[in-house]
């Protein structure tokens, strides 16, 4: 059976926000918010500031892991360009997400330059051309075949890619 990781995040820098405001490294996969509190956001056995596509690759390596879905948010930082990337150097192991800030002054234009439309987007999708932005149950097909590969996904809860 496949093991796919559908919650994964690629970290090029800690730069993000939450609960305690801005969130900035601190050194060792630790984060620091301006509110001054600290909180460990990668292993502190890395050694590092960033989860890397090859430092995730080698652990879903190790854990059997065949595909992952590399997603973002403010709170470590959106790493759109950086996720793309590696979906595109590696597309049979990653899919990546890409997110925006909806409240951004220019949010029309960057839903355009993040719309797919060609195999030079800015960040991540899954390189449908459909408006597979604008609809979620789409994302959930582009998923399933990320999933299913060449041969068959056995699924518990096969509604879900529906």
């Amino acid at each position: 059976m496949k093991i796919i990781d559908a919650h994964v995040h690629l970290v090029q820098c800690i730069a993000g926000t939450g609960a305690g405001g801005e969130l900035r490294s601190c050194g060792q996969g630790r984060g620091m918010y301006a509110d001054g509190s600290t909180c460990q956001l990668l292993p502190a056995e890395w050694n590092t500031d960033q989860a890397t596509p090859e430092r995730i690759l080698q652990v879903m390596n190790e854990n059997g892991v065949e595909r992952a879905v590399l997603l973002q948010g403010g709170y470590l930082g959106f790493q759109n360009l950086y996720s793309w990337q590696a979906q595109q150097k590696w597309p049979e192991r990653f899919l990546a997400a890409g997110a925006y800030d909806p409240c951004s002054r220019n949010r029309d234009g960057i839903v355009r330059q993040r719309r797919p439309s060609s195999t030079t987007m800015p960040c991540g999708y899954s390189g449908e051309s459909d408006g597979a932005a604008k609809r979620p149950w789409r994302r959930l097909q582009n998923l399933r075949r990320l999933a299913a590969g060449p041969g068959r996904f056995p699924c518990k809860n096969a509604s879900l890619f529906s």
